[in-house]
């Protein structure tokens, strides 16, 4: 049976990494063989020695703080009657704390500058690069995207829905 592209890009990805890595180059041998061999493995499997399952969780959830944070300024500045937003403190992306939240900081300055993604979200008073918000705010990010989870529209924010997250997605 022929490989596909797919599985013949990951089985040379597989032996750049046997070369490279001197620490555990069997691992890789084997998974390249089982690989180039059509071992009926399924491709999670196959690659947990590579992806750690919570780096990917992390991903998916910077991704879900930022197009929460992407929603809320085009929904502000949509907005008619912008005086009715009281608490303007959440309102901007902090970015996430650069000693305990590294990990997420740095998801994020990939996504936004590297892969130019969510240019709302590049405030000019952030270095480009950096998105250290200098202080934890995962917690208070999680209980936001909870709250915006709940609305109708994701992408259009009413201003009930933008009070919603933003004061009492604080409390």
């Amino acid at each position: 049976m022929d490989l596909t592209k797919k599985e013949i890009f990951h089985a040379n990805q597989l032996k750049i990494l046997e070369k490279l890595d001197h620490g555990q180059p069997e691992t890789y041998s084997e998974h390249r063989k089982a690989l180039e061999n059509n071992y009926a493995l399924p491709g999670d499997w196959l690659f947990d020695f590579i992806y750690d399952e919570s780096r990917v969780e992390q991903c998916i959830e910077v991704l879900d703080i930022l197009d929460m944070y992407n929603a809320i300024t085009i929904s502000f500045k949509n907005l008619k009657d912008k005086s009715e937003i009281k608490n303007l403190d959440y309102l901007k992306f902090r970015g996430f704390d650069g000693n305990s939240e590294t990990s997420y900081k740095d998801i994020t300055n990939y996504v936004i500058n590297t892969l130019d993604r969510y240019p709302e979200l590049r405030p000019a008073e952030h270095v480009y690069g950096q998105y250290n918000s200098y202080s934890e705010r995962l917690f208070l990010y999680r209980r936001m995207v909870k709250k915006w989870h709940l609305c109708e529209n994701k992408s259009r924010l009413s201003l009930e829905d933008l009070r919603r997250i933003l004061i009492r997605g604080a409390d």
